[in-house]
Protein backbone atom coordinates (compact mmCIF):
# COMPACT_ATOMS: atom_id res chain seq x y z
CA UNK A 1 0.00 0.00 0.00
CA UNK A 2 1.09 3.58 -0.74
CA UNK A 3 -0.21 6.99 0.28
CA UNK A 4 -2.27 7.20 -2.90
CA UNK A 5 -4.45 4.36 -1.58
CA UNK A 6 -5.59 6.63 1.27
CA UNK A 7 -7.76 8.53 -1.21
CA UNK A 8 -10.25 5.65 -1.13
CA UNK A 9 -10.58 5.45 2.68
CA UNK A 10 -14.17 5.77 3.87
CA UNK A 11 -14.02 5.07 7.61
CA UNK A 12 -11.37 6.99 9.54
CA UNK A 13 -10.43 7.12 13.21
CA UNK A 14 -8.98 10.52 14.17
CA UNK A 15 -7.17 10.89 17.47
CA UNK A 16 -6.44 14.31 18.98
CA UNK A 17 -4.34 14.52 22.11
CA UNK A 18 -4.03 16.75 25.12
CA UNK A 19 -0.84 18.36 23.82
CA UNK A 20 -2.73 19.51 20.73
CA UNK A 21 -5.84 20.75 22.53
CA UNK A 22 -4.30 22.51 25.53
CA UNK A 23 -2.48 25.79 26.01
CA UNK A 24 0.71 26.28 28.01
CA UNK A 25 -1.38 26.87 31.14
CA UNK A 26 -2.76 23.29 30.76
CA UNK A 27 -6.25 24.58 29.89
CA UNK A 28 -8.17 23.60 26.76
CA UNK A 29 -7.80 25.87 23.73
CA UNK A 30 -11.34 26.25 22.24
CA UNK A 31 -9.92 27.65 18.99
CA UNK A 32 -7.92 24.48 18.45
CA UNK A 33 -10.97 22.29 19.16
CA UNK A 34 -13.00 24.34 16.68
CA UNK A 35 -10.28 23.96 14.03
CA UNK A 36 -10.24 20.17 14.45
CA UNK A 37 -14.04 20.07 14.22
CA UNK A 38 -13.94 22.17 11.03
CA UNK A 39 -11.68 19.59 9.40
CA UNK A 40 -13.97 16.73 10.43
CA UNK A 41 -17.00 18.63 9.11
CA UNK A 42 -15.24 18.87 5.76
CA UNK A 43 -14.76 15.11 5.68
CA UNK A 44 -18.36 14.46 6.72
CA UNK A 45 -19.55 16.55 3.80
CA UNK A 46 -17.74 14.08 1.57
CA UNK A 47 -19.80 11.26 3.10
CA UNK A 48 -16.88 9.84 5.08
CA UNK A 49 -17.40 8.10 8.43
CA UNK A 50 -15.36 9.61 11.27
CA UNK A 51 -14.66 8.24 14.74
CA UNK A 52 -13.03 10.81 17.02
CA UNK A 53 -10.82 9.79 19.94
CA UNK A 54 -10.17 12.79 22.15
CA UNK A 55 -8.34 13.76 25.30
CA UNK A 56 -8.89 16.97 27.23
CA UNK A 57 -11.25 16.19 30.11
CA UNK A 58 -8.61 16.73 32.79
CA UNK A 59 -7.43 19.94 31.12
CA UNK A 60 -10.96 21.33 31.19
CA UNK A 61 -11.27 20.24 34.82
CA UNK A 62 -8.20 22.31 35.64
CA UNK A 63 -9.89 25.31 34.08
CA UNK A 64 -12.97 24.79 36.22
CA UNK A 65 -10.99 24.87 39.47
CA UNK A 66 -8.77 27.67 38.09
CA UNK A 67 -5.52 25.73 38.44
CA UNK A 68 -2.55 25.41 36.10
CA UNK A 69 -0.94 22.55 38.00
CA UNK A 70 -1.48 19.10 36.50
CA UNK A 71 -2.64 16.66 39.23
CA UNK A 72 -0.21 14.04 40.43
CA UNK A 73 -2.58 11.64 42.19
CA UNK A 74 -5.09 9.31 40.57
CA UNK A 75 -7.99 10.58 42.70
CA UNK A 76 -7.30 14.18 41.63
CA UNK A 77 -7.19 13.21 37.95
CA UNK A 78 -10.42 11.25 38.32
CA UNK A 79 -12.19 14.17 39.96
CA UNK A 80 -10.97 16.63 37.32
CA UNK A 81 -11.97 14.23 34.54
CA UNK A 82 -15.46 13.97 36.06
CA UNK A 83 -15.80 17.76 35.95
CA UNK A 84 -14.14 18.23 32.60
CA UNK A 85 -15.72 15.44 30.53
CA UNK A 86 -19.16 17.06 30.37
CA UNK A 87 -17.56 20.39 29.42
CA UNK A 88 -15.54 18.63 26.71
CA UNK A 89 -18.63 17.08 25.15
CA UNK A 90 -20.51 20.37 25.42
CA UNK A 91 -17.65 22.07 23.57
CA UNK A 92 -17.79 19.51 20.77
CA UNK A 93 -21.59 19.77 20.66
CA UNK A 94 -21.32 23.55 20.34
CA UNK A 95 -18.96 23.30 17.36
CA UNK A 96 -20.66 20.37 15.56
CA UNK A 97 -24.29 21.48 15.99
CA UNK A 98 -24.22 24.43 13.54
CA UNK A 99 -23.27 21.91 10.84
CA UNK A 100 -26.14 19.58 11.81
CA UNK A 101 -23.75 16.78 12.74
CA UNK A 102 -24.77 14.47 15.57
CA UNK A 103 -22.27 13.22 18.13
CA UNK A 104 -22.30 10.34 20.62
CA UNK A 105 -20.15 9.93 23.73
CA UNK A 106 -18.39 6.59 24.32
CA UNK A 107 -16.34 6.20 27.53
CA UNK A 108 -14.25 3.04 27.84
CA UNK A 109 -12.01 1.22 30.29
CA UNK A 110 -9.52 -1.56 29.61
CA UNK A 111 -11.99 -4.08 31.05
CA UNK A 112 -14.38 -3.22 28.23
CA UNK A 113 -11.72 -4.31 25.74
CA UNK A 114 -10.31 -7.33 27.59
CA UNK A 115 -13.72 -9.02 27.84
CA UNK A 116 -14.79 -10.65 24.56
CA UNK A 117 -18.48 -9.99 25.27
CA UNK A 118 -17.90 -6.32 26.12
CA UNK A 119 -15.57 -5.91 23.15
CA UNK A 120 -18.28 -7.15 20.78
CA UNK A 121 -20.86 -4.92 22.49
CA UNK A 122 -18.60 -1.90 21.95
CA UNK A 123 -18.08 -2.92 18.34
CA UNK A 124 -21.85 -3.20 17.78
CA UNK A 125 -22.51 0.17 19.46
CA UNK A 126 -19.91 2.00 17.40
CA UNK A 127 -21.19 0.44 14.19
CA UNK A 128 -24.75 1.48 15.07
CA UNK A 129 -23.63 5.06 15.80
CA UNK A 130 -22.02 5.19 12.35
CA UNK A 131 -25.20 3.76 10.84
CA UNK A 132 -27.08 6.66 12.47
CA UNK A 133 -24.66 9.05 10.70
CA UNK A 134 -23.21 10.10 14.05
CA UNK A 135 -19.63 10.97 15.00
CA UNK A 136 -18.70 8.72 17.96
CA UNK A 137 -16.47 10.65 20.37
CA UNK A 138 -14.38 8.25 22.44
CA UNK A 139 -12.38 8.87 25.59
CA UNK A 140 -11.09 6.69 28.40
CA UNK A 141 -13.41 6.67 31.39
CA UNK A 142 -10.82 8.19 33.74
CA UNK A 143 -13.39 8.73 36.49
CA UNK A 144 -13.71 4.99 37.19
CA UNK A 145 -10.41 3.68 35.85
CA UNK A 146 -7.76 2.57 38.31
CA UNK A 147 -4.20 1.59 37.44
CA UNK A 148 -5.07 -2.09 37.05
CA UNK A 149 -7.79 -1.44 34.47
CA UNK A 150 -6.49 1.65 32.71
CA UNK A 151 -5.86 1.63 29.00
CA UNK A 152 -3.30 4.27 29.91
CA UNK A 153 -3.24 6.54 26.87
CA UNK A 154 -5.55 7.60 24.08
CA UNK A 155 -3.06 6.68 21.35
CA UNK A 156 -3.54 3.02 22.24
CA UNK A 157 -7.28 3.61 22.66
CA UNK A 158 -7.45 5.02 19.13
CA UNK A 159 -5.83 1.85 17.76
CA UNK A 160 -8.41 -0.26 19.59
CA UNK A 161 -11.16 1.95 18.15
CA UNK A 162 -9.76 1.40 14.64
CA UNK A 163 -9.69 -2.36 15.15
CA UNK A 164 -13.20 -2.61 16.59
CA UNK A 165 -14.76 -0.53 13.79
CA UNK A 166 -12.80 -2.10 10.91
CA UNK A 167 -11.52 1.37 10.06
CA UNK A 168 -9.79 2.05 6.75
CA UNK A 169 -7.31 4.46 8.34
CA UNK A 170 -6.06 5.70 11.71
CA UNK A 171 -4.85 9.30 11.88
CA UNK A 172 -3.06 10.43 15.04
CA UNK A 173 -2.84 14.21 15.22
CA UNK A 174 -0.19 15.68 17.45
CA UNK A 175 1.90 18.86 17.73
CA UNK A 176 4.74 17.36 15.65
CA UNK A 177 4.60 16.58 11.93
CA UNK A 178 5.30 12.87 12.27
CA UNK A 179 8.27 10.82 13.44
CA UNK A 180 11.75 12.34 13.18
CA UNK A 181 15.24 10.87 13.47
CA UNK A 182 15.72 13.16 16.49
CA UNK A 183 13.57 15.59 18.48
CA UNK A 184 12.73 18.48 16.10
CA UNK A 185 11.96 20.73 19.07
CA UNK A 186 15.60 20.52 20.10
CA UNK A 187 17.32 19.80 16.77
CA UNK A 188 16.42 22.04 13.80
CA UNK A 189 18.25 19.64 11.47
CA UNK A 190 16.05 16.67 12.42
CA UNK A 191 14.63 14.80 9.42
CA UNK A 192 11.08 13.51 9.17
CA UNK A 193 10.32 9.94 8.15
CA UNK A 194 7.80 10.10 5.31
CA UNK A 195 7.07 6.38 5.24
CA UNK A 196 7.82 3.47 7.57
CA UNK A 197 7.26 -0.07 6.34
CA UNK A 198 8.14 -1.84 9.59
CA UNK A 199 8.24 -0.67 13.19
CA UNK A 200 11.41 -2.43 14.34
CA UNK A 201 13.85 -1.79 17.18
CA UNK A 202 15.58 0.96 15.23
CA UNK A 203 12.31 2.87 14.92
CA UNK A 204 11.09 2.32 18.48
CA UNK A 205 14.47 3.51 19.79
CA UNK A 206 13.68 6.94 18.32
CA UNK A 207 10.57 7.32 20.47
CA UNK A 208 10.83 9.48 23.54
CA UNK A 209 8.43 10.43 26.30
CA UNK A 210 6.33 13.55 26.17
CA UNK A 211 7.49 17.08 26.97
CA UNK A 212 4.00 18.11 28.09
CA UNK A 213 2.76 17.91 31.66
CA UNK A 214 -0.78 17.02 30.60
CA UNK A 215 0.04 14.58 27.80
CA UNK A 216 0.77 10.89 28.37
CA UNK A 217 3.29 8.80 26.50
CA UNK A 218 4.57 11.02 23.69
CA UNK A 219 5.83 9.40 20.49
CA UNK A 220 6.39 6.07 22.24
CA UNK A 221 2.67 5.40 22.68
CA UNK A 222 1.95 6.66 19.16
CA UNK A 223 4.34 4.08 17.74
CA UNK A 224 2.68 1.42 19.89
CA UNK A 225 -0.70 2.42 18.46
CA UNK A 226 0.71 2.44 14.94
CA UNK A 227 2.09 -1.05 15.42
CA UNK A 228 -1.23 -2.40 16.73
CA UNK A 229 -3.19 -0.96 13.80
CA UNK A 230 -0.64 -1.60 11.05
CA UNK A 231 -0.06 -5.22 12.09
CA UNK A 232 -3.85 -5.70 11.86
CA UNK A 233 -3.95 -4.37 8.30
CA UNK A 234 -4.93 -0.76 9.00
CA UNK A 235 -2.72 2.07 7.66
CA UNK A 236 -1.67 4.80 10.08
CA UNK A 237 -0.55 8.40 9.67
CA UNK A 238 0.96 10.46 12.49
CA UNK A 239 0.76 14.14 11.54
CA UNK A 240 0.54 17.65 12.91
CA UNK A 241 -2.90 18.80 13.99
CA UNK A 242 -1.67 22.39 14.00
CA UNK A 243 -2.18 22.49 10.23
CA UNK A 244 -5.75 23.44 9.38
CA UNK A 245 -5.89 21.13 6.34
CA UNK A 246 -3.99 18.13 7.70
CA UNK A 247 -6.85 15.63 7.40
CA UNK A 248 -7.67 16.74 3.87
CA UNK A 249 -4.02 16.54 2.81
CA UNK A 250 -3.61 13.03 4.23
CA UNK A 251 -6.72 11.77 2.43
CA UNK A 252 -5.50 13.28 -0.82
CA UNK A 253 -2.34 11.17 -0.57
CA UNK A 254 -0.02 14.11 0.06
CA UNK A 255 3.34 13.73 1.83
CA UNK A 256 1.99 14.83 5.19
CA UNK A 257 3.31 13.40 8.46
CA UNK A 258 4.62 9.83 8.70
CA UNK A 259 2.80 7.04 6.90
CA UNK A 260 2.96 3.52 8.39
CA UNK A 261 2.41 0.79 5.82
CA UNK A 262 -0.10 -1.85 6.99
CA UNK A 263 0.42 -5.59 6.91
CA UNK A 264 -0.99 -7.16 3.76
CA UNK A 265 -2.30 -10.13 5.78
CA UNK A 266 -4.77 -8.30 7.98
CA UNK A 267 -6.50 -9.97 10.94
CA UNK A 268 -9.97 -11.31 11.61
CA UNK A 269 -12.13 -9.81 14.36
CA UNK A 270 -11.23 -12.66 16.72
CA UNK A 271 -7.50 -12.38 15.92
CA UNK A 272 -7.57 -8.65 16.54
CA UNK A 273 -9.19 -9.20 19.90
CA UNK A 274 -6.86 -11.85 21.33
CA UNK A 275 -3.72 -10.33 19.80
CA UNK A 276 -4.30 -6.75 20.88
CA UNK A 277 -7.43 -6.02 22.93
CA UNK A 278 -7.31 -8.98 25.28
CA UNK A 279 -4.88 -8.48 28.14
CA UNK A 280 -1.78 -10.62 27.77
CA UNK A 281 -0.86 -12.40 30.99
CA UNK A 282 2.70 -13.46 30.28
CA UNK A 283 4.74 -14.95 27.51
CA UNK A 284 7.17 -17.53 26.15
CA UNK A 285 10.67 -17.12 24.70
CA UNK A 286 11.64 -19.02 21.54
CA UNK A 287 15.02 -20.32 20.48
CA UNK A 288 16.69 -18.89 17.37
CA UNK A 289 15.62 -21.76 15.13
CA UNK A 290 11.95 -21.43 16.02
CA UNK A 291 12.17 -17.64 15.72
CA UNK A 292 13.63 -17.89 12.20
CA UNK A 293 10.94 -20.36 11.13
CA UNK A 294 8.20 -18.18 12.61
CA UNK A 295 9.41 -15.10 10.74
CA UNK A 296 9.00 -16.96 7.46
CA UNK A 297 5.62 -18.53 8.11
CA UNK A 298 2.94 -18.71 10.78
CA UNK A 299 3.53 -22.11 12.35
CA UNK A 300 2.41 -23.89 15.51
CA UNK A 301 4.86 -23.53 18.39
CA UNK A 302 6.06 -26.81 19.88
CA UNK A 303 7.73 -27.20 23.30
CA UNK A 304 11.08 -28.03 21.70
CA UNK A 305 11.35 -24.44 20.42
CA UNK A 306 10.52 -22.77 23.76
CA UNK A 307 13.41 -21.82 26.06
CA UNK A 308 11.72 -19.81 28.82
CA UNK A 309 8.38 -18.79 30.32
CA UNK A 310 7.53 -15.24 31.43
CA UNK A 311 4.94 -14.36 34.04
CA UNK A 312 1.96 -16.39 35.17
CA UNK A 313 -0.89 -17.37 32.86
CA UNK A 314 -3.66 -19.94 32.53
CA UNK A 315 -4.66 -22.26 29.73
CA UNK A 316 -6.49 -20.22 27.08
CA UNK A 317 -4.90 -16.91 28.08
CA UNK A 318 -3.44 -14.62 25.44
CA UNK A 319 0.35 -14.52 25.83
CA UNK A 320 3.26 -12.76 24.11
CA UNK A 321 5.86 -14.55 22.01
CA UNK A 322 9.44 -13.29 22.31
CA UNK A 323 12.73 -13.93 20.54
CA UNK A 324 16.01 -14.48 22.39
CA UNK A 325 16.77 -10.74 22.17
CA UNK A 326 13.37 -9.90 23.73
CA UNK A 327 11.66 -8.75 20.51
CA UNK A 328 7.92 -9.33 20.66
CA UNK A 329 7.22 -11.51 17.63
CA UNK A 330 3.49 -11.90 18.16
CA UNK A 331 0.77 -13.18 20.46
CA UNK A 332 -1.32 -16.31 20.79
CA UNK A 333 -3.64 -18.38 22.94
CA UNK A 334 -1.74 -20.81 25.15
CA UNK A 335 -2.78 -24.45 25.33
CA UNK A 336 -1.12 -24.77 28.75
CA UNK A 337 -0.79 -22.78 31.93
CA UNK A 338 2.60 -21.27 32.79
CA UNK A 339 3.63 -24.02 35.20
CA UNK A 340 2.86 -26.72 32.63
CA UNK A 341 4.80 -24.80 29.99
CA UNK A 342 7.76 -24.66 32.36
CA UNK A 343 7.87 -28.47 32.59
CA UNK A 344 7.61 -28.82 28.81
CA UNK A 345 10.54 -26.54 27.92
CA UNK A 346 12.69 -28.04 25.17
CA UNK A 347 10.80 -31.36 25.14
CA UNK A 348 10.26 -33.06 21.78
CA UNK A 349 6.52 -33.51 22.16
CA UNK A 350 4.23 -33.08 19.16
CA UNK A 351 1.62 -31.21 21.19
CA UNK A 352 1.47 -27.46 20.50
CA UNK A 353 2.06 -24.78 23.09
CA UNK A 354 0.28 -22.41 20.68
CA UNK A 355 -1.56 -23.65 17.59
CA UNK A 356 -0.98 -21.69 14.39
CA UNK A 357 -4.71 -20.92 14.12
CA UNK A 358 -4.51 -19.09 17.47
CA UNK A 359 -1.36 -17.12 16.71
CA UNK A 360 -0.82 -13.63 15.29
CA UNK A 361 2.57 -12.34 14.14
CA UNK A 362 3.73 -8.73 14.56
CA UNK A 363 6.88 -9.17 12.42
Amino acid sequence: MTRSNLKSCKRIVVKVGTGLLTRKDNHINPDRVEAIVAQIVGLKKKKLEIILVTSGAVGLGLGIIKSNVYPKTLSERQALAAMGQSRLMHMYETFFSPHHIRIGQVLLTAQDLHSKERYLNIRNTLWKLLEFDTVPIINENDTVSVEEIKIGDNDTLSAYAALSTDADLLIILTDTDGLYDSNPKHNPAAKRFSCIEKIDKRITALAKGTDSATAIGGMETKLKAARIAASSGIPVVIASGLENDALQAILQGEDCGTFFVPSEKGLSTNERWFAHSRKRRGGIVLDNGCTTALRKKRISILPVGVTAVKGSFKKGDSISIFSQDNEELGAGLSNYDSSECQTLLGQKFRTEVIHCDNLVLFV
